[in-house]
Formats: C-alpha cells, structure tokens, sequence
C-alpha cells in the first residue's frame, strides 16, 4: 500500500498559455503526454522528448501558444518563437 496522491502520476509538468483560447474543453495525448487545456490554459503530464520539442508537438496540434513552462520555468521568448515555428533568419543558401 502507497500512501502517495492519486493525482502524482498526472501532475502536471508542462503549462501552456494558447494564444487563441479553445472554445471547448479538450485533452490530447502526444508521444505520452496528455494534456488537458480549459480556455486559453493547457497543462501536460511528464513526457520523455525535451521540452523544445514537447512544445512544438503541442503548437502542431492546437495552434500558436503564449506562453510555455516547463516546472514553473518558462520559456525565454527566443525559444517560444521557435516553438511557434517562427524563424529568426532565413536559411543560408549554398
């Protein structure tokens, strides 16, 4: 017998501002992380990928995102654009 919580097997690990609030309720699973978003507020369970790429599988799935935290540390705005999929330079032709 565990006297854990019921809950610490799905506390969240990753929170997701949306840029554009969702209409309805929504969970999606990617790769292991299920997410369960409310509003324009999305909250992930421990996955196994790097947080950078966590976020840019989530922005593939629900759209462009605000903000993105990975423990309470969220992401500086660099690596935010890049997760929306922005690029800073075009690439380098040869």
């Amino acid at each position: 017998v565990t006297t854990a919580p019921a809950h610490a097997a799905t506390s969240a690990i990753y929170e997701a501002q949306l840029a554009t609030p969702a209409e309805a309720k929504r969970t999606e699973i990617q790769n292991g992380v299920v997410w369960k978003c409310a509003g324009a507020d999305c909250r992930g369970t421990e996955g196994q990928s790097r947080p950078e790429v966590v976020c840019a599988r989530l922005v593939r799935k629900v759209g462009p995102l605000a903000g993105f935290a990975v423990q309470g540390e969220a992401l500086d705005a660099a690596a935010l654009a890049k997760c929306n999929g922005e690029k800073s330079a075009p690439l380098a032709r040869r």
